[in-house]
């Protein structure tokens, strides 16, 4: 009996062992970024965000924020070799991402420690911070591209790499063939130039293939001048998805469309230049998820509630849960369509999707930006019972629609904001907020929570005393 649970537990540790191997694995070479939105550690957010297990080898270590570097230490290069010997003879990489290697020594040891690797290199050649600060001696430049040449399978030069590179001014898009083309002669099969750092108004990526085959990827440039991260990210997105096994052509393509993403998500951290986070579209799709999620679990538990029929309006209901932070109808989850009342029950008419309910949304988008906490809503009619009972249980507010600003009521949409808004002025916290109504306006009671059920709650005891 012990020997056979034995022998089962070894074949499920076997299992699992072989489930592990079958991980996808990147290596970076690069230096670490106090400020982490570049270097290292944007390569560790991206490799994760995308689905591939990181593995990094550090070249130097850095004093920089979003505003400087302020010091560069490179690490010895008998060390950066020792780890990169270290890594692949341990945990093979699927590909490997070179950035920010300082000083000659440091690229010669590198590169004979990666001599013997079969997996396709990805080359950034980062020579400056965004800010301008040199993040490589002047005389390894020239050494990144020839000594790495051999093994390497893409470079990702921006515009002005490019120029330094290449020798070419590129100034328009049909500059990007000529500059790739000498790239190549130095040792670089395929070339990649993003054009993230131009001044047109459209944003250009140009992949030079080895067998002489142009993609290019123009988008309308996003208005922000300058980012902290996006050209380490780019690179790194782009390594993974090769490590994930896809073509050189369908990599640069998901790249750019990530990179595209990620720059739309791009935020303040510090006093100096916005930062890019990969992680971010992975936390907010978890986050929608569970959103979803929690209010289809409302939605399921509504329809099980007996006589709630009773208290769904005229113009029916609707049930909402915002995400933190959410700023947009479409931040809002709710029922598509409504629910509506069947017999003494309620029902939704259909399944809860972002952006499907409006004026609910709208009145928990204003209770949110005045308390953060508050998520979730629903709408239920108004009467005079309900008003007394919500007053004797709950914290009451109200506000009269007959009283809405003209310039608010010319803006559609914008009038539950204002009402909510309103009624929080008069009494902060509000748990319960109604209006009586107006002319073609039904009056309406608002229930507010934390989330669904905290609305539920409430809701079951606005209930419970209703005859």
């Amino acid at each position: 009996m012990f020997k056979r649970r034995y022998d089962d537990l070894r074949v499920d540790i076997k299992m699992r062992k072989n489930s592990c191997r079958s991980r996808h694995v990147a290596l970076t070479i690069a230096g670490s970024d106090s400020s982490s939105a570049a270097g290292i550690q944007g390569d560790l957010r991206m490799f994760s965000a995308l689905g591939v297990y990181a593995c990094t080898v550090i070249t130097a270590i850095t004093a920089q924020n979003t505003r400087e570097v302020r010091n560069v230490a490179p690490i010895e290069a008998d060390l950066v070799s020792r780890q990169i010997s270290c890594i692949i003879s341990d945990i093979p990489p699927s590909a490997v991402k070179i950035g920010m290697i300082h000083n000659v020594s440091a690229i010669k040891a590198a590169a004979n420690a990666l001599s013997s690797i079969k997996c396709p290199i990805v080359l950034d050649p980062v020579m400056y911070a965004t800010n301008r600060a040199a993040l490589i001696e002047n005389d390894a430049h020239h050494y990144l591209l020839s000594t790495f040449a051999p093994n390497l399978h893409v470079i990702t030069p921006n515009i002005e790499e490019a120029e330094n590179l290449s020798g070419e001014r590129i100034t328009r898009q049909k500059d990007f063939l000529k500059a790739a083309k000498r790239i190549q002669k130095s040792g670089a099969r395929n070339v990649i130039i993003t054009g993230g750092h131009g001044s047109s108004k459209l944003s250009s990526d140009y992949l030079l293939q080895e067998d002489g085959n142009e993609v290019l990827i123009s988008r309308s440039r996003i208005p922000i001048k300058e980012l902290h991260g996006s050209g380490c990210n780019f690179s790194a997105a782009l390594t993974a998805f090769i490590a994930r096994g896809f073509s050189l052509r369908d990599a640069f393509e998901l790249a750019n469309e990530s990179i595209h993403k990620i720059i739309q998500n791009a935020y303040h951290i510090g006093r100096g230049l916005p930062v890019t986070d990969p992680v971010f579209h992975v936390y907010n799709d978890a986050s929608r998820f569970k959103v979803l999620q929690r209010i289809q679990e409302a939605l399921d538990y509504i329809e099980s509630i007996e006589n709630l029929g009773h208290l769904i309006p005229e113009t029916q209901s609707n049930i909402v849960y915002a995400l933190e932070g959410a700023k947009r109808i479409d931040d809002v989850a709710g029922v598509k369509g409504r629910i509506v009342r069947i017999g003494n029950k309620a029902k939704p008419s259909m399944h809860a999707q972002f952006g499907s309910s409006y004026h609910t949304a709208n009145a928990i988008l204003a209770y949110h930006a005045s308390n953060p906490k508050v998520r979730s809503a629903m709408n239920i009619k108004f009467d005079r019972r309900i008003k007394s009972i919500c007053s004797s249980r709950f914290n009451t507010s109200s506000y009269q629609r007959n009283k809405e600003p003209k310039q608010i009521k010319s803006q559609d949409g914008r009038s539950i904001f204002w009402g909510v808004t309103e009624a929080l002025r008069k009494k902060p916290g509000a748990e319960i907020i109604y209006h009586t109504g107006d002319i073609g306006k039904e009056a309406m009671t608002m229930i507010f929570g934390y989330e669904p059920f905290d609305v539920i709650k409430k809701l079951k005891l606005i209930l419970g005393e209703y005859p």
